[in-house]
């Protein structure tokens, strides 16, 4: 009868060791996973192609259409100004 207990006891135990053990392996799995979005959603909050990123880069193209702009003003003004300069001083 002991050794019927003892046994019984003994298949528990290994019972318990294996529900330890996937209980371990799931949250082993769940640390991963959660480790690894937090790696990719800090990627993309601080990362090289993150949204403060874009926004600076987008400003950035704003500022250069911006000086772009004028520049084209400037430009026909000079242009206006040296034909003007080359038909006073006479047309070759």
């Amino acid at each position: 009868m002991n050794e019927l207990r003892d046994e019984l006891i003994a298949e528990g135990n290994k019972g318990r060791a294996r529900l330890f053990s996937r209980e371990a392996l799931r949250l082993g799995l769940l640390f991963v996973m959660i480790l690894a979005s937090a790696i990719y959603v800090g990627n993309l909050l601080f990362g090289q192609n993150s949204y403060s990123t874009i926004l600076s880069l987008e400003d950035q193209r704003d500022s250069l259409n911006k000086d772009i702009e004028m520049l084209k003003t400037q430009n026909a003004k000079y242009q206006k100004e040296y034909f003007e300069l080359k038909r006073i001083g006479g047309e070759k």
